[in-house]
């Protein structure tokens, strides 16, 4: 690999783990500012009246509703709903697949459906944190091996 190719990529490296420590450092200030808020409507003690209102009727809702679902015979229904959202998010993880590669091998940007309707196709990639485990094994790994980073890649219309 040359010098320079090289050196782009421990800078792209660099300016990816900056952003990402960046993007950590925001959503702990948010998730902080937002336990604030939580505090100061906890000490309302209207607030505090509603909020356990709301939470004893959403207790008699679940109850009310699982026998609705039970005499009326809903399970059936619901199980059907949840397979369909699998099959839908299957279908979607395929297609993302299939979008990058069209993508990839054809320059395709942009697609027209059978219907009509056109779309353009954007890909995105983000990070995931690993599992614990899978975390502690890596960082042992990084320290003899240099560092690695793992993006996911995914892609939708």
């Amino acid at each position: 690999m040359e010098q320079t190719q090289q050196e782009t990529i421990m800078a792209l490296e660099e300016l990816t783990k900056s952003f990402a420590a960046s993007i950590e450092r925001l959503d702990l200030e948010i998730a902080g500012i937002n336990d604030e808020i939580k505090n100061g409507l906890l000490a309302d003690t209207a607030y505090q009246q509603i909020d356990e209102q709301i939470k004893t009727l959403q207790k008699q809702r679940k109850v009310i509703k699982e026998e609705a679902m039970a005499r009326q015979n809903l399970i059936a229904q619901q199980q059907k709903v949840k397979d369909l959202k699998r099959s839908r998010k299957e279908k979607k993880l395929d297609l993302s697949e299939y979008l990058l590669e069209l993508q990839r091998q054809g320059g395709v940007q942009q697609l027209t459906l059978l219907d009509g309707r056109e779309y353009i196709i954007k890909k995105s990639a983000k990070l995931q944190r690993k599992p614990k485990q899978e975390y502690t094994q890596s960082k042992k790994d990084s320290q003899s091996n240099g560092a690695q980073l793992d993006i996911l890649h995914g892609s939708g219309a």
